[in-house]
């Protein structure tokens, strides 16, 4: 009745470099880079939402992609940004499998709905008195 007992608790990262002044310019860059997709689409939202000329099925979309990229985007930056500059770069089980699904069910929402935009162009081209 010797039966292996191992589960995973944890997963450990490697991380991108072990040099202190590159965890500094990689977290600069990241978090800029972070919070210029999440401030551009949430402009994109607000201005869709506020200009009356934007309310047309294209703009709808657009403003669902935008919020949808924010989703995406904060799945797994957050974690990264907070690893980065530590020397503990462990994430718990349940931990990763909530990232996994969250960034699948995003990644997954997101196609769908470019699928979507795309019948939406067509319909608009090929038949413009219907639309």
């Amino acid at each position: 009745a010797d039966e292996n007992c191992t589960h995973v608790t944890h997963f450990t990262f490697l991380g991108l470099t072990e040099h202190p002044q590159q965890k500094l310019l990689l977290f600069v860059l990241f978090l800029g880079i972070y919070v210029l997709t999440v401030l551009g689409n949430l402009g994109l939202i607000t201005l869709i939402r506020l200009s009356p000329q934007l309310h047309t099925p294209m703009y709808f979309f657009l403003g669902c992609l935008s919020f949808l990229d924010i989703c995406y985007s904060s799945t797994i930056t957050p974690k990264m940004l907070l690893d980065l500059p530590t020397t503990n770069k462990v994430i718990s089980f349940p931990g990763c499998l909530t990232q996994l699904y969250f960034f699948a069910v995003f990644g997954t929402a997101e196609v769908y709905l470019l699928a979507a935009m795309a019948y939406d162009r067509y319909v608009a081209i090929s038949k413009p008195l219907l639309y």
